[in-house]
């Protein structure tokens, strides 16, 4: 076979060897390049008939290179699957690489495009292309700031220790991810009470409806008893119901429960439809029974996991968000307030009052990259970045699609009180932005894991306030958390730009207020 018109070689000249060979000599390894070629001023690395120099000549003029000055912007690699993109960036930084486009990795290209840019401290950029498989795509899209991260801190109470719904103590949380082809984006989220499920295993409960257009199963016993006796289980919408059958088959599974004879599953649910094949009700009681079996008190996935892989809220891509508060009520007792939502409804995002309008920052994040981000790659990457009229005709902003928030406590309140809180919880939404649509279930649970008598009505003040608190910073976790995902019919719902979010909290004096 000729080789006319292959790739002969490519020499960089670098201001200085030795940072050089320690940055591309590592990632030239790990592409599979050999060492080829050792001289005072140089090195190159080989790879079939094509060889990279890197080279610190007595004839250079400059002290760094300068990608958006014309000549060589940066050099494309293919690195294999999604699986080996994310171990590449993961260890660059010890190399002397830095990610850049942190914030819409590894989608920076476009929502057709996974890769990862890098840049060296002599500012060459390097771009790492993975394939796009599916089923590996999510491994890469978890490097994203929780709101606390930017220094986005809601209210004045203080998060528990993981600032999660596991803060509170004997609560448990599961996920399932479910992603198949490019039609799928769904999965399942369990809060399961370790109280709940065995025979007689019983907690006060709660409940509000903000606007009831869902599939709440479960609620009207609830609403009668004031008590939950299964974990809580959050799905795609028209998943809900053989959901709420695996769930029933797991409370019955349970040692000591062979002669039950009624359960009542409690199932929420939103609309994942956009993303999600939904119609094709991929959830089986295998994902739903691994999120429960999987339930773990510590920290909690959140953005585009589990019943949140194909929920947008507000504008952008959401999905699961949790986050927590700790209280002193008059009485001297603390009190930990834990929140989890599955994110998936309209209106404006509003960040500690800050207005962030869903055109305008993803405009602004493709038109204003970061200081050290002075090239986009999304023209030049095969794939548009989002923004302005370049932005893909499948994201749109569409109205309702529901919020499904679950409470936890761990002072003893009786079914009114807890009733109670979950209207303030609903309450949180609007803090975020929400228009509260006509076509949006908007749901909020609230149990509590104490026994003993109720606290006082008059000691709930705080309360109220905390879990407003720590619904609206669930939320923003849900959304600043969550990634840019293309899916069904090939829509795609972008990630919010974190660092726009950052720019216009600052310019707004409301960063660590």
């Amino acid at each position: 076979m000729s080789k006319r018109g292959v790739l002969h070689h490519v020499e960089l000249w670098v201001p200085d060897l030795t940072r050089a060979i320690d940055s591309f000599g590592w990632l030239l390894t790990a592409l599979g390049y050999a060492p080829y070629q050792d001289w005072p001023d140089g090195r190159s690395w080989r790879l079939g008939d094509t060889y990279l120099v890197v080279e610190q000549s007595p004839a250079l003029t400059g002290s760094g290179h300068d990608r958006c000055r014309p000549g060589l912007n940066h050099l494309a690699f293919h690195v294999g699957d999604v699986a080996r993109l994310d171990e590449l960036v993961a260890v660059a930084p010890d190399h002397g690489w830095t990610l850049m486009f942190a914030d819409r990795h590894p989608l920076a290209g476009g929502a057709d495009h996974c890769a990862g840019y890098l840049e060296n401290s002599d500012g060459f950029e390097i771009e790492l292309v993975a394939s796009r498989d599916g089923a590996s795509l999510p491994s890469a899209l978890s490097r994203r700031s929780r709101a606390r991260e930017l220094g986005i801190a809601p209210g004045r109470y203080r998060p528990g220790p993981l600032n999660s719904m596991t803060d509170v103590a004997g609560v448990r949380v599961g996920q399932t991810t479910v992603i198949e082809g490019t039609s799928v984006r769904t999965g399942v989220t369990a809060v399961v009470p370790v109280k709940v499920g065995p025979v007689g295993g019983q907690l006060p409960a709660g409940f509000f409806v903000g606007n009831g257009y869902g599939k709440l199963i479960g609620a009207t016993q609830i609403a009668e008893l004031g008590v939950i006796e299964t974990p809580i289980v959050l799905t795609g919408t028209l998943s809900a119901f053989r959901a709420a059958d695996a769930l029933v088959s797991y409370v019955l599974g349970l040692p000591g429960n062979e002669d039950v004879l009624s359960v009542n599953p409690v199932v929420g649910e939103t609309n994942d439809g956009f993303l999600s094949d939904i119609r094709a009700r991929p959830i089986t009681e295998e994902h739903v029974l691994a999120a429960l079996s999987g339930a773990t008190d510590g920290p909690v996935a959140e953005g585009s996991v589990g019943a949140g892989t194909g929920t947008a809220a507000l504008g952008f891509k959401a999905g699961i968000g949790t986050s927590s508060r700790v209280v002193r009520l008059a009485d001297g007792e603390p009190c930990v307030i834990g929140v989890l939502v599955q994110a998936n409804f309209s209106g404006t995002l509003s960040v500690l009052g800050v207005r962030i309008d869903h055109a305008t920052a993803l405009a602004s994040s493709a038109r204003e990259p970061q200081e050290s981000e002075r090239s986009d790659p999304g023209a030049r990457a095969g794939g548009r970045a989002p923004g302005g009229d370049g932005m893909p005709g499948g994201d749109v902003v569409e109205e309702g699609n529901s919020c499904m928030i679950v409470v936890a406590v761990d002072r003893a309140l009786d079914a009114r009180q807890l009733a109670r809180v979950a209207r303030r919880a609903i309450f949180g939404m609007g803090r975020t932005g929400s228009d509260f649509a006509g076509t949006s279930g908007d749901y909020a649970i609230a149990f509590t894991t104490a026994e003993g008598t109720p606290a006082a009505d008059s000691l709930l003040g705080p309360v109220f306030a905390a879990v407003q608190e720590a619904v609206e910073e669930a939320i923003l976790n849900s959304v600043f958390m969550a990634t840019t995902t293309a899916g069904y019919l090939g829509h795609t719902k972008y990630a919010v730009p974190t660092d726009y979010v950052a720019r216009a909290c600052r310019a707004a004096g409301v960063l660590g207020r």
